[in-house]
């Protein structure tokens, strides 16, 4: 019987340890971080739509970090590589930052401007989602 409650226990007390993710950016202008559940082939043209709006070319000047469910990664450093980072339906703290930035007001941190909007799947469905964000935009990229 003692050997059934050492089985429950150890079972009640293993925790998954999660993977160390590292990122090796080449310089970039934009980091878009979004949800696995919430990207996908048409929130990916909605990213490539707005790149193009702001004089970017999607696969030269943007990155897109992907996280999986509940993922909680540290961007570290690697967030100095880019002059801008657009949080898409993510909580900053999920890459490590405890910053109390609110939705689609800019926030400056060292070299970097990061922004907090709404998933890229409500943006696209939203007329007045899409105008906080292009106005937010607009004064990122100075247009």
């Amino acid at each position: 019987m003692s050997e059934e409650r050492n089985m429950d226990f150890d079972k009640e007390h293993y925790y998954k340890i999660p993977e160390k993710v590292s990122f090796d950016f080449a310089q970039k202008r934009l980091l878009c971080i979004v949800k696995r559940e919430q990207y996908g082939e048409q929130p990916q043209a909605t990213l490539a739509a707005i790149s193009k709006a702001i004089k970017l070319t999607f696969e030269e000047d943007v990155a897109v970090v992907i996280l999986e469910k509940d993922q909680k990664i540290s961007l570290g450093e690697a967030l100095v590589k880019f002059d801008v980072v657009i949080y898409f339906g993510v909580n900053p703290e999920h890459t490590g930052l405890n910053i109390d930035a609110k939705l689609y007001r800019i926030f400056s941190m060292e070299s970097v401007q990061l922004l907090i909007a709404h998933n890229l799947m409500d943006i696209a469905g939203d007329k007045n989602k899409k105008l906080y964000l292009w106005k937010c935009l607009q004064m990122l990229f100075e247009m």
